[in-house]
């Protein structure tokens, strides 16, 4: 085997060693996640297993996917992103902020329609 054939081995089991350590379940906060949804008044939270190869951007390795209930009681799914220094914030999913724009459209025209 020729060394570059093994300096590109070496390479591609480094990058699988590090993308496991990154996928890990300890860069998971359930309990922080679930009392920033608990504050922001969301309820029924349920806390999901990680994603692979998920981020939050640059505010913090600590990720936490969910699902929970909106003081309407509308179902929302999303991840909560913590930083190293206490910073927390809620990202809902793109699909389950659509839908909650379009069943308030629906009920926003049912409002406004006159009854026959």
């Amino acid at each position: 085997m020729s060394d570059t054939a093994k300096h590109a081995g070496f390479m591609a089991l480094l990058f699988v060693i590090i993308m496991l350590i990154f996928n890990l379940p300890l860069w998971r906060d359930a309990d922080g996640a679930t009392q920033t949804l608990t504050e922001a008044g969301y309820q029924d939270i349920e806390i999901l297993p990680n994603k692979f190869m998920s981020h939050c951007g640059r505010i913090g390795p600590f990720i936490t996917y969910f699902k929970a209930t909106t003081t309407k009681g509308d179902p929302v799914s999303g991840k909560v992103c913590h930083s190293f220094f206490g910073d927390s914030y809620i990202r809902l999913d793109k699909k389950a902020k659509m839908e909650q724009e379009r069943e308030r459209e629906m009920e926003d025209s049912k409002q406004k329609s006159p009854t026959p």
